[in-house]
Protein backbone atom coordinates (compact mmCIF):
# COMPACT_ATOMS: atom_id res chain seq x y z
CA UNK A 1 0.00 0.00 0.00
CA UNK A 2 1.20 3.57 -0.59
CA UNK A 3 2.09 6.00 2.16
CA UNK A 4 -1.09 7.55 3.70
CA UNK A 5 -3.45 5.52 1.47
CA UNK A 6 -5.47 2.28 1.78
CA UNK A 7 -5.32 1.18 -1.87
CA UNK A 8 -3.55 -2.10 -2.63
CA UNK A 9 -0.84 -2.29 -5.29
CA UNK A 10 -1.02 -6.07 -5.80
CA UNK A 11 -4.54 -7.40 -4.99
CA UNK A 12 -3.97 -10.35 -7.35
CA UNK A 13 -1.55 -11.92 -4.87
CA UNK A 14 -4.55 -12.89 -2.74
CA UNK A 15 -5.38 -15.61 -5.30
CA UNK A 16 -2.17 -17.39 -4.33
CA UNK A 17 -3.37 -17.59 -0.72
CA UNK A 18 -6.68 -19.34 -1.39
CA UNK A 19 -6.80 -22.63 0.51
CA UNK A 20 -3.56 -21.93 2.36
CA UNK A 21 -3.11 -22.26 6.12
CA UNK A 22 -2.62 -18.69 7.34
CA UNK A 23 -0.46 -18.30 10.44
CA UNK A 24 -0.02 -14.58 11.02
CA UNK A 25 -0.92 -11.17 9.63
CA UNK A 26 1.19 -8.03 10.21
CA UNK A 27 -0.05 -4.49 9.56
CA UNK A 28 2.98 -2.25 8.96
CA UNK A 29 2.99 1.57 8.75
CA UNK A 30 5.09 4.63 9.63
CA UNK A 31 4.13 6.95 12.46
CA UNK A 32 5.11 10.17 10.66
CA UNK A 33 2.15 12.34 9.67
CA UNK A 34 2.08 15.59 7.74
CA UNK A 35 -1.07 16.94 9.40
CA UNK A 36 -2.05 16.97 13.06
CA UNK A 37 -5.63 16.23 12.03
CA UNK A 38 -4.59 13.00 10.30
CA UNK A 39 -5.94 9.82 11.98
CA UNK A 40 -3.62 6.83 11.70
CA UNK A 41 -6.08 4.48 13.47
CA UNK A 42 -8.72 5.33 10.86
CA UNK A 43 -6.28 4.60 8.02
CA UNK A 44 -5.28 1.31 9.63
CA UNK A 45 -8.94 0.33 9.93
CA UNK A 46 -9.57 1.21 6.29
CA UNK A 47 -6.57 -0.87 5.22
CA UNK A 48 -7.88 -3.88 7.12
CA UNK A 49 -11.36 -3.42 5.68
CA UNK A 50 -9.83 -3.38 2.21
CA UNK A 51 -8.16 -6.70 3.03
CA UNK A 52 -11.42 -8.09 4.46
CA UNK A 53 -13.20 -7.52 1.13
CA UNK A 54 -10.52 -9.52 -0.67
CA UNK A 55 -10.15 -12.31 1.89
CA UNK A 56 -13.04 -12.43 4.40
CA UNK A 57 -12.15 -15.95 5.57
CA UNK A 58 -8.94 -14.53 7.03
CA UNK A 59 -10.95 -12.60 9.62
CA UNK A 60 -13.15 -15.58 10.47
CA UNK A 61 -10.24 -17.74 11.64
CA UNK A 62 -9.50 -16.92 15.28
CA UNK A 63 -6.32 -19.04 15.17
CA UNK A 64 -4.58 -16.38 13.06
CA UNK A 65 -2.19 -14.11 14.98
CA UNK A 66 -2.44 -10.37 14.24
CA UNK A 67 0.29 -7.82 14.92
CA UNK A 68 0.78 -4.10 14.23
CA UNK A 69 4.20 -2.58 13.58
CA UNK A 70 4.74 1.20 13.71
CA UNK A 71 8.00 2.38 12.12
CA UNK A 72 9.63 5.61 13.30
CA UNK A 73 12.69 5.92 11.05
CA UNK A 74 11.46 8.62 8.69
CA UNK A 75 10.70 12.31 9.28
CA UNK A 76 9.15 13.53 6.00
CA UNK A 77 6.88 12.25 3.24
CA UNK A 78 9.64 11.52 0.75
CA UNK A 79 11.79 9.50 3.12
CA UNK A 80 8.73 7.59 4.37
CA UNK A 81 7.98 6.45 0.83
CA UNK A 82 11.07 4.22 1.01
CA UNK A 83 9.58 2.32 3.95
CA UNK A 84 7.23 -0.62 3.55
CA UNK A 85 3.56 0.17 4.12
CA UNK A 86 0.93 -2.52 3.95
CA UNK A 87 0.08 -6.01 5.11
CA UNK A 88 2.35 -9.04 5.44
CA UNK A 89 0.66 -12.46 5.46
CA UNK A 90 2.51 -15.55 6.68
CA UNK A 91 1.26 -18.98 5.64
CA UNK A 92 2.30 -22.59 5.63
CA UNK A 93 3.81 -23.90 2.44
CA UNK A 94 1.63 -26.49 0.75
CA UNK A 95 3.18 -29.91 1.43
CA UNK A 96 5.16 -31.36 -1.47
CA UNK A 97 6.62 -34.84 -1.97
CA UNK A 98 9.81 -33.95 -0.12
CA UNK A 99 8.09 -32.47 2.94
CA UNK A 100 5.54 -35.31 3.10
CA UNK A 101 8.38 -37.83 2.94
CA UNK A 102 10.17 -36.00 5.75
CA UNK A 103 6.97 -36.17 7.84
CA UNK A 104 6.64 -39.90 7.28
CA UNK A 105 10.32 -40.56 7.89
CA UNK A 106 10.03 -38.76 11.21
CA UNK A 107 6.99 -40.84 12.10
CA UNK A 108 8.80 -44.09 11.27
CA UNK A 109 11.82 -43.01 13.34
CA UNK A 110 9.67 -42.62 16.46
CA UNK A 111 7.84 -45.95 16.45
CA UNK A 112 9.42 -49.34 17.01
CA UNK A 113 7.93 -52.74 16.17
CA UNK A 114 8.42 -55.13 19.04
CA UNK A 115 6.99 -58.32 20.49
CA UNK A 116 4.49 -56.95 22.99
CA UNK A 117 2.99 -60.25 24.16
CA UNK A 118 2.65 -63.93 23.27
CA UNK A 119 -0.42 -65.75 22.03
CA UNK A 120 -0.51 -69.27 23.53
CA UNK A 121 -2.83 -71.83 21.96
CA UNK A 122 -2.88 -75.62 22.41
CA UNK A 123 -2.83 -78.23 19.65
CA UNK A 124 -4.51 -81.56 20.35
CA UNK A 125 -2.37 -84.63 19.73
CA UNK A 126 -2.81 -88.39 20.24
CA UNK A 127 -0.18 -91.07 20.69
CA UNK A 128 -0.34 -94.88 20.74
CA UNK A 129 0.71 -95.88 24.22
CA UNK A 130 -0.25 -99.61 24.26
CA UNK A 131 -0.99 -102.34 21.70
CA UNK A 132 -2.38 -105.82 22.45
CA UNK A 133 -4.49 -108.68 20.97
CA UNK A 134 -7.82 -109.88 22.19
CA UNK A 135 -8.83 -113.59 22.24
CA UNK A 136 -11.73 -114.80 20.13
CA UNK A 137 -13.64 -116.43 22.99
CA UNK A 138 -15.87 -114.15 25.02
CA UNK A 139 -15.07 -116.02 28.20
CA UNK A 140 -11.37 -115.22 27.78
CA UNK A 141 -12.16 -111.60 26.92
CA UNK A 142 -14.21 -111.28 30.11
CA UNK A 143 -11.31 -112.65 32.11
CA UNK A 144 -9.01 -109.98 30.59
CA UNK A 145 -6.70 -112.37 28.83
CA UNK A 146 -4.52 -110.76 26.13
CA UNK A 147 -1.77 -112.04 23.80
CA UNK A 148 1.39 -110.70 22.26
CA UNK A 149 0.65 -111.82 18.68
CA UNK A 150 -2.28 -112.30 16.34
CA UNK A 151 -1.38 -115.96 16.00
CA UNK A 152 -3.19 -118.31 13.62
CA UNK A 153 -6.52 -117.38 15.21
CA UNK A 154 -6.35 -113.88 13.81
CA UNK A 155 -7.00 -112.25 17.13
CA UNK A 156 -8.37 -108.70 17.11
CA UNK A 157 -5.79 -105.96 17.54
CA UNK A 158 -6.64 -103.38 20.20
CA UNK A 159 -4.78 -100.03 20.23
CA UNK A 160 -4.88 -97.72 23.22
CA UNK A 161 -4.33 -94.06 22.51
CA UNK A 162 -3.71 -91.21 24.93
CA UNK A 163 -4.74 -87.62 24.09
CA UNK A 164 -2.63 -84.71 25.20
CA UNK A 165 -2.17 -81.04 24.26
CA UNK A 166 0.95 -79.35 22.96
CA UNK A 167 1.30 -75.60 23.64
CA UNK A 168 1.89 -73.45 20.57
CA UNK A 169 3.35 -70.04 21.40
CA UNK A 170 3.20 -67.29 18.77
CA UNK A 171 4.69 -63.81 19.26
CA UNK A 172 2.24 -60.92 18.95
CA UNK A 173 3.86 -57.82 17.50
CA UNK A 174 2.86 -54.27 18.26
CA UNK A 175 4.23 -50.77 17.97
CA UNK A 176 5.64 -48.81 20.84
CA UNK A 177 6.82 -45.22 20.82
CA UNK A 178 10.49 -44.42 21.17
CA UNK A 179 11.74 -41.71 23.50
CA UNK A 180 11.67 -39.27 20.58
CA UNK A 181 7.89 -39.60 20.35
CA UNK A 182 7.50 -38.42 23.92
CA UNK A 183 9.41 -35.24 23.12
CA UNK A 184 8.29 -34.13 19.65
CA UNK A 185 10.53 -31.93 17.51
CA UNK A 186 10.40 -28.17 17.75
CA UNK A 187 7.58 -26.89 15.57
CA UNK A 188 6.03 -23.47 15.00
CA UNK A 189 5.10 -23.24 18.66
CA UNK A 190 7.96 -24.95 20.45
CA UNK A 191 7.47 -28.33 22.09
CA UNK A 192 3.81 -29.24 21.86
CA UNK A 193 2.78 -32.41 23.72
CA UNK A 194 -0.90 -31.55 23.80
CA UNK A 195 -2.19 -35.05 22.93
CA UNK A 196 -0.38 -36.77 25.77
CA UNK A 197 -1.17 -33.93 28.17
CA UNK A 198 -4.91 -34.05 27.47
CA UNK A 199 -5.17 -37.84 27.67
CA UNK A 200 -3.18 -37.87 30.90
CA UNK A 201 -5.51 -35.27 32.45
CA UNK A 202 -8.71 -37.02 31.37
CA UNK A 203 -8.17 -40.57 32.55
CA UNK A 204 -11.92 -41.17 33.01
CA UNK A 205 -12.63 -41.11 29.27
CA UNK A 206 -13.89 -44.57 28.27
CA UNK A 207 -15.60 -46.26 25.32
CA UNK A 208 -14.08 -43.69 23.00
CA UNK A 209 -14.07 -43.34 19.24
CA UNK A 210 -10.79 -41.61 18.39
CA UNK A 211 -10.91 -39.63 15.13
CA UNK A 212 -7.62 -38.08 14.02
CA UNK A 213 -6.38 -35.75 11.30
CA UNK A 214 -3.17 -37.24 9.84
CA UNK A 215 -2.57 -34.67 7.10
CA UNK A 216 0.76 -32.88 6.65
CA UNK A 217 2.48 -31.39 9.73
CA UNK A 218 0.51 -33.63 12.13
CA UNK A 219 3.29 -36.21 12.62
CA UNK A 220 4.42 -34.78 16.02
CA UNK A 221 0.90 -35.57 17.24
CA UNK A 222 0.47 -38.97 15.56
CA UNK A 223 3.55 -40.20 17.41
CA UNK A 224 2.03 -39.06 20.70
CA UNK A 225 -1.02 -41.21 19.91
CA UNK A 226 1.30 -44.17 19.34
CA UNK A 227 2.97 -43.49 22.68
CA UNK A 228 -0.44 -43.43 24.39
CA UNK A 229 -1.83 -46.61 22.81
CA UNK A 230 1.39 -48.49 23.57
CA UNK A 231 0.03 -48.82 27.09
CA UNK A 232 -2.43 -51.70 26.94
CA UNK A 233 -4.85 -50.22 29.47
CA UNK A 234 -5.27 -47.18 27.23
CA UNK A 235 -6.10 -49.20 24.11
CA UNK A 236 -8.87 -50.97 26.02
CA UNK A 237 -10.63 -47.62 26.52
CA UNK A 238 -10.93 -47.08 22.77
CA UNK A 239 -13.58 -48.83 20.72
CA UNK A 240 -12.07 -47.77 17.39
CA UNK A 241 -9.71 -45.41 15.60
CA UNK A 242 -10.55 -43.40 12.48
CA UNK A 243 -7.79 -41.61 10.57
CA UNK A 244 -8.44 -39.13 7.76
CA UNK A 245 -6.23 -37.38 5.21
CA UNK A 246 -8.75 -35.20 3.34
CA UNK A 247 -9.22 -37.09 0.14
CA UNK A 248 -6.41 -39.55 -0.68
CA UNK A 249 -4.48 -37.11 -2.92
CA UNK A 250 -7.72 -36.07 -4.63
CA UNK A 251 -7.63 -32.77 -6.54
CA UNK A 252 -9.07 -29.88 -4.51
CA UNK A 253 -11.84 -29.24 -7.04
CA UNK A 254 -12.95 -32.87 -6.70
CA UNK A 255 -13.44 -32.70 -2.94
CA UNK A 256 -17.16 -32.53 -2.26
CA UNK A 257 -18.68 -32.05 1.16
CA UNK A 258 -19.59 -35.39 2.70
CA UNK A 259 -17.75 -37.49 0.13
CA UNK A 260 -14.16 -36.25 0.17
CA UNK A 261 -12.82 -39.62 1.34
CA UNK A 262 -9.39 -40.60 2.57
CA UNK A 263 -10.83 -42.07 5.79
CA UNK A 264 -9.46 -45.28 7.38
CA UNK A 265 -11.22 -47.12 10.21
CA UNK A 266 -10.06 -49.90 12.52
CA UNK A 267 -11.69 -51.37 15.61
CA UNK A 268 -8.68 -53.50 16.50
CA UNK A 269 -7.04 -53.14 19.90
CA UNK A 270 -3.71 -54.37 18.55
CA UNK A 271 -1.24 -51.52 18.23
CA UNK A 272 0.33 -53.02 15.09
CA UNK A 273 -3.00 -52.90 13.24
CA UNK A 274 -3.80 -49.42 14.59
CA UNK A 275 -0.45 -48.00 13.50
CA UNK A 276 -0.81 -49.80 10.17
CA UNK A 277 -4.12 -48.05 9.54
CA UNK A 278 -2.59 -44.72 10.59
CA UNK A 279 0.38 -45.27 8.28
CA UNK A 280 -1.87 -46.13 5.34
CA UNK A 281 -3.90 -42.97 5.76
CA UNK A 282 -0.76 -40.84 6.05
CA UNK A 283 0.85 -42.40 2.97
CA UNK A 284 -2.19 -41.92 0.74
CA UNK A 285 -2.62 -38.23 1.56
CA UNK A 286 -0.74 -35.53 -0.32
CA UNK A 287 -1.48 -32.23 1.36
CA UNK A 288 -3.71 -30.01 -0.76
CA UNK A 289 -5.79 -27.11 0.50
CA UNK A 290 -6.11 -26.21 4.16
CA UNK A 291 -9.71 -27.18 5.10
CA UNK A 292 -10.13 -30.81 6.22
CA UNK A 293 -13.03 -33.32 6.18
CA UNK A 294 -13.29 -33.65 9.97
CA UNK A 295 -17.07 -34.07 10.20
CA UNK A 296 -17.20 -36.62 7.40
CA UNK A 297 -14.72 -38.72 9.41
CA UNK A 298 -16.71 -38.25 12.63
CA UNK A 299 -19.94 -39.37 10.96
CA UNK A 300 -18.23 -42.48 9.58
CA UNK A 301 -16.92 -43.37 13.05
CA UNK A 302 -20.41 -43.00 14.54
CA UNK A 303 -21.97 -45.13 11.79
CA UNK A 304 -19.48 -47.91 12.56
CA UNK A 305 -20.27 -47.79 16.28
CA UNK A 306 -23.62 -46.05 16.91
CA UNK A 307 -23.56 -47.03 20.60
CA UNK A 308 -20.34 -45.18 21.42
CA UNK A 309 -20.49 -42.60 24.21
CA UNK A 310 -18.25 -39.88 22.80
CA UNK A 311 -15.92 -38.88 19.99
CA UNK A 312 -12.36 -37.72 20.65
CA UNK A 313 -11.31 -35.55 17.70
CA UNK A 314 -7.58 -34.83 17.39
CA UNK A 315 -7.65 -31.82 15.08
CA UNK A 316 -5.29 -29.38 13.40
CA UNK A 317 -6.22 -26.07 15.01
CA UNK A 318 -4.80 -24.14 12.04
CA UNK A 319 -7.14 -25.79 9.52
CA UNK A 320 -10.85 -25.10 9.24
CA UNK A 321 -13.44 -27.81 8.58
CA UNK A 322 -14.54 -27.96 4.97
CA UNK A 323 -17.76 -29.74 6.00
CA UNK A 324 -18.91 -27.62 8.97
CA UNK A 325 -22.31 -27.50 7.22
CA UNK A 326 -22.81 -31.15 8.27
CA UNK A 327 -22.52 -30.29 11.97
CA UNK A 328 -26.21 -30.92 12.74
CA UNK A 329 -25.85 -34.59 11.72
CA UNK A 330 -23.58 -35.39 14.70
CA UNK A 331 -25.48 -36.92 17.63
CA UNK A 332 -22.59 -37.63 20.00
CA UNK A 333 -20.48 -35.33 22.20
CA UNK A 334 -17.26 -34.37 20.43
CA UNK A 335 -14.24 -33.66 22.61
CA UNK A 336 -11.72 -31.74 20.52
CA UNK A 337 -7.99 -31.97 21.23
CA UNK A 338 -6.54 -28.93 19.45
CA UNK A 339 -3.04 -29.34 18.04
CA UNK A 340 -1.11 -26.12 17.45
CA UNK A 341 -3.31 -23.80 19.51
CA UNK A 342 -0.52 -22.10 21.45
CA UNK A 343 -1.35 -18.63 20.10
CA UNK A 344 -5.04 -18.92 19.43
CA UNK A 345 -8.01 -21.29 19.33
CA UNK A 346 -9.93 -21.86 16.11
CA UNK A 347 -13.53 -20.80 16.81
CA UNK A 348 -14.93 -23.41 14.39
CA UNK A 349 -13.90 -26.18 16.76
CA UNK A 350 -15.46 -24.32 19.69
CA UNK A 351 -18.70 -24.21 17.71
CA UNK A 352 -18.43 -27.97 17.06
CA UNK A 353 -17.89 -28.72 20.76
CA UNK A 354 -20.72 -26.45 21.93
CA UNK A 355 -23.24 -27.73 19.37
CA UNK A 356 -22.61 -31.40 20.26
CA UNK A 357 -22.37 -31.00 24.03
CA UNK A 358 -18.67 -31.76 23.87
CA UNK A 359 -15.56 -29.94 25.03
CA UNK A 360 -12.34 -28.21 23.94
CA UNK A 361 -8.89 -29.28 25.14
CA UNK A 362 -5.60 -27.42 24.77
CA UNK A 363 -2.21 -27.92 26.35
CA UNK A 364 -3.30 -26.04 29.47
CA UNK A 365 -7.11 -26.12 29.58
CA UNK A 366 -10.13 -28.43 29.52
CA UNK A 367 -13.29 -26.50 28.63
CA UNK A 368 -16.32 -28.64 29.42
CA UNK A 369 -19.06 -26.00 29.80
CA UNK A 370 -19.28 -24.51 26.31
CA UNK A 371 -22.78 -25.92 25.75
CA UNK A 372 -24.02 -23.97 28.79
CA UNK A 373 -23.10 -20.60 27.27
CA UNK A 374 -26.09 -18.53 26.23
CA UNK A 375 -26.36 -16.00 23.43
CA UNK A 376 -24.29 -12.92 24.23
CA UNK A 377 -22.18 -14.53 26.97
CA UNK A 378 -18.39 -14.46 26.81
CA UNK A 379 -15.64 -16.96 27.50
CA UNK A 380 -11.87 -16.61 27.79
CA UNK A 381 -9.63 -19.26 26.21
CA UNK A 382 -5.98 -18.66 26.90
CA UNK A 383 -5.51 -14.95 26.17
CA UNK A 384 -8.44 -14.67 23.76
CA UNK A 385 -11.96 -13.51 24.56
CA UNK A 386 -14.97 -14.85 22.62
CA UNK A 387 -18.63 -13.86 22.60
CA UNK A 388 -21.46 -16.16 21.54
CA UNK A 389 -23.41 -14.51 18.73
CA UNK A 390 -25.85 -16.33 16.47
CA UNK A 391 -24.44 -19.70 17.52
CA UNK A 392 -20.91 -18.64 16.56
CA UNK A 393 -17.93 -17.74 18.74
CA UNK A 394 -16.87 -14.24 17.74
CA UNK A 395 -13.38 -13.15 18.73
CA UNK A 396 -13.39 -9.81 20.53
CA UNK A 397 -10.36 -7.97 19.20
Amino acid sequence: MPFSDDSIFNPGVIKNLKGKTILKVDLVYTIFKESEGFSQPKLNKNRLERLRKLMPELFANSAVTWQVFAQNGCTDRESCKDFFHGIVIYYLKTPDKASLKAERDYFESTVERRIVTYDTSYRRKTKITERYYQPILKSKQNRGITYETKSMWNRKEIVKRDTFYIPTVKPVYGYVASKAALRPPMNLYGFDTVVLSVFNRNVKWNDMEVVMDVTGSMSPYTTQVVAWIALNQNVKKVHSFTFFNDGDSKADNSKFIGSTGGIYFTNSNNSEEIVGSMRTSMSKGSGGDSPENNIEAILLAISKNPDCKEIILIADNLSNMRDISLLSKINKPVRVILCGSNYGVNAEYMKLARATGGSIHTMEEDLYDLFQLNEGETITVGKLHFRVKGGEFILER
